[in-house]
C-alpha cells in the first residue's frame, strides 16, 4: 500500500497515515485488561530492574545460546534492510515493487506466524532451527535470482521461516521464565538483538558497496546458517532439559489445588534463585 500510495499523493501524506496507525495501535493495547501470570507476584529488589533479566538470561544455557543465535543472524539480515531500496532500483520496479519487497515479508510472517501457532510446542525445536535455515535459503534465492518474481518468493518464504520461528521461541522463552523476571528477560533479550540490529545498518553501506546489492543477501544467508548452527546444541540442550524435568519455569512460585497445569514440570525454585 505504501508503495503504491507514493506514488498517488506526497510522502508527508504515508508519513501521516502511518502515524494515525501507530495511535490506533496504542487505543487497542490500552483497551486490553485482565492478569497475565498464573499468581500474583510481588517485586522483591532482585526482580526489579533489567539487570535482573540479564542475569536470568546469561544464567540459562538455552536462552542464552538462543539471543546469539538472533543476535548473528540479525547482524547479517540488517544490512538488507538497507539494500532493499536499491535492490528495487536495479529491477527497475520503482515505489511499488520496493513496497512489495517489504509486503511479501510481512505476508510471509503472517502466514508463518499461524504455521507456528499450529506446531505446538513438541516441534518448537525443530521449529526454530529451520526457521534460521529457512530464511538462509530465502535470502539465497534472492541473492541470485534474476527475476524480481522470483525476488518475491524469496522473501515471503524467509518472512515465513521468522513467523513461525518467532512462535516458537516466544514459546521457549515464556516456559523457561518465572513470572517475576520473565518482563524483565524479554527486555534484556530484545536490548541485546536490537544493538545488533541496529549496529548493522551502520556497516551496511560498506557490505553493498563491497558485496554488490544481491551479494549483501548472501551475506544475510550465511549469518542465518551460522544462527542455524548456534541452535542445534541449544535446541540439543532445551531437549536435555525437557527430560530432567527442567522444562517450566512458569508455573515456579506454588500452585493451588486443582490447577490446569499442575502436571507441568518446573524449575526448581532455588535454582531460579541462584540465577537470579
Amino acid at each position: 500500500m505504501g508503495g503504491v500510495l507514493v506514488g498517488f499523493v506526497d510522502p508527508s501524506v504515508v508519513f501521516l497515515l502511518n502515524a494515525a496507525c501507530f495511535a490506533a495501535s496504542a487505543a487497542l493495547v490500552r483497551s486490553v485488561h485482565g492478569r497475565f501470570s498464573d499468581h500474583a507476584t510481588t517485586d522483591s529488589d532482585e526482580h526489579r530492574g533489567v539487570r535482573a533479566g540479564f542475569r536470568f538470561l546469561l544464567g540459562d544455557p538455552v536462552l542464552r545460546m538462543i539471543t546469539l543465535a538472533w543476535v548473528v543472524l540479525l547482524a547479517g539480515v540488517g544490512p538488507i534492510l538497507v539494500a532493499e531500496l536499491p535492490l528495487a532500483r536495479s529491477f527497475d520496479v520503482g515505489s511499488a515493487g520496493y513496497g512489495l519487497l517489504a509486503g511479501s515479508w510481512g505476508a510471509g510472517a503472517i502466514a508463518g506466524s499461524f504455521l507456528g501457532q499450529r506446531l505446538g510446542s513438541r516441534r518448537e525445536r525443530a521449529v526454530m532451527i529451520a526457521s534460521a535455515a529457512g530464511m538462509a535459503a530465502g535470502f539465497a534465492v534472492i541473492g541470485v535470482a534474476g527475476w524480481f518474481a522470483v525476488v518475491l518468493s524469496g522473501m515471503a518464504f524467509a518472512g515465513i521461516a521468522e513467523g513461525a520461528g518467532s512462535v516458537a521461541e516466544q514459546g521457549i522463552v515464556q516456559r523457561r521464565t518465572p513470572d517475576a523476571v520473565r518482563s524483565r528477560v524479554i527486555a534484556a533479550s530484545e536490548a541485546a538483538l536490537l544493538i545488533a540490529f541496529a549496529a548493522s545498518f551502520g556497516f551496511a553501506p560498506p557490505i553493498i558497496h563491497i558485496a554488490g546489492v544481491q551479494g549483501t543477501y548472501l551475506i544475510a544467508a550465511a549469518a542465518s546458517v551460522a544462527a542455524a548452527a548456534i541452535l542445534v546444541p541449544a535446541m540439543r540442550g532445551l531437549a536435555a532439559a525437557e527430560v530432567g524435568g527442567d522444562v517450566d519455569a512458569r508455573s515456579a512460585s506454588p500452585r493451588t489445588p486443582g490447577d490446569a497445569e499442575a502436571d507441568r514440570p518446573v524449575v526448581p525454585t532455588e535454582q531460579i534463585r541462584a540465577m537470579l
